[in-house]
């Protein structure tokens, strides 16, 4: 494997992982803190570096409106946003899981106003929990690079086609510099082909999507979405280990660290995992018998491992 070490923030990392993932579409709105990855793509985009086609649109909302409609005719897609970008989406959010688009989306988690706060929190992202995406939560700028070439693979999977978010907290690890080792694109052009949809809008092969439903027929299509979330779920531990073996890096669900003899532990998501791990450390210096237990997928919520954990 062929890979260079890249000094990146975690933005960055996120916007030169979707570079390399043959994206098609990229549908996005500016907010703090996750601006630099949308700049970083729409310098991409003018300098021939990718040939996506870039949509600068006037709201969060017709952002994932745009992607929506992209993701349907077939394209990879993504795009990015934080806060109240997150929750002016919310419409949306449901309309893009409930049509099965594969979008990857970073979300750079950040407090809800009022007052306003521009910074690392996640109750943007708690929000929208239930909206029918999958969330990976990120803990530094080298996962965030990672867990987006996941993502992408995740998604679009035939039996789970499931949007997915790609958290990362705001300032702490989306402006963090720190070391990222990147995959050479041949790589990542292997392990994330062109998107070849098997079910798209196509004017030479009709297809309705969209459609009304009434009571007796809505619960089907919630009911496969149930099971598509499920089916992630599934997929997860194949998808893990496909990654480790193009970049040596091995992910889990959940993360566990010195539980087996712990009285106590901390239950953390994100950036905070690392600071809770040094924690446990110090405590167990001291005869606090500690241990912490990090979650990375959210959505599905991974019950029995926590449970066994």
């Amino acid at each position: 494997m062929s890979q260079k070490v890249v000094g990146m923030t975690g933005d960055e990392a996120v916007a030169y992982a979707t570079k390399q993932s043959n994206v098609d579409v990229i549908s996005a709105y500016p907010i703090t803190p996750q601006t630099i990855i949308v700049e970083r793509l729409s310098e991409y985009c003018a300098n021939g570096e990718i040939k996506a086609k870039y949509i600068n649109v006037e709201s969060e909302h017709s952002a994932m409106s745009g992607c929506i409609g992209a993701s349907l005719i077939g394209a990879r897609v993504f795009t990015a946003t934080a806060s109240q970008g997150l929750a002016l989406m919310h419409e949306a959010l449901y309309a893009a899981s409930g049509l099965r688009c594969p979008i990857v989306m970073a979300v750079a988690c950040r407090a809800l106003s009022a007052p306003i706060n521009i910074h690392g929190d996640h109750s943007d992202v708690m929000g929208s929990r239930d909206s029918g995406w999958i969330q990976i939560f990120t803990e530094n700028p080298q996962e965030a690079y990672d867990t987006t070439l996941i993502a992408f693979k995740l998604a679009e999977k035939e039996n789970v086609l499931t949007p997915a978010m790609v958290n990362l907290d705001g300032f702490i690890t989306s402006h963090a510099l720190e070391k990222v080792e990147v995959l050479d694109d041949q790589t990542v052009s292997r392990y994330l082909p062109p998107r070849k949809a098997r079910m798209k809008l196509d004017p030479e092969n009709p297809v309705t999507l969209g459609v009304f439903t009434l009571y007796d027929y809505y619960f089907e299509f919630k009911r496969q979405q149930a099971e598509a979330i499920k089916e992630a779920h599934k997929e997860m531990g194949e998808i893990w280990n496909g990654f480790q073996k193009i970049s040596d890096r091995r992910y889990s669900n959940i993360r566990k660290y010195r539980l087996n003899n712990a009285d106590v532990a901390v239950i953390t998501m994100g950036s905070t995992s690392g600071t809770a791990r040094y924690a446990v450390d110090e405590l167990r210096k001291i005869g606090v018998k500690a241990g912490s237990l990090s979650v990375r997928l959210f959505r599905p919520f991974p019950a029995k491992e926590l449970r066994q954990a």
